[in-house]
């Protein structure tokens, strides 16, 4: 018996696949801004993290 979609399940448009994938990318690098911030200014000498802010 082959899988197929539900009627209410058709296939997105590619306009939709398009919007969806700039969410997850947004979202993605929202959630991984703050680890890369923190990882940044762990490696950075104490000095030069004061005078930078």
């Amino acid at each position: 018996m082959a899988a197929s979609r539900a009627p209410w399940m058709e296939k997105p448009s590619p306009l939709v696949r398009a919007a969806k994938m700039l969410a997850i990318a947004i979202i993605v690098t929202l959630m991984l801004y703050p680890f890369a911030y923190v990882i940044l200014a762990s490696v950075t000498p104490p000095g030069r993290r004061c005078a930078s802010g």
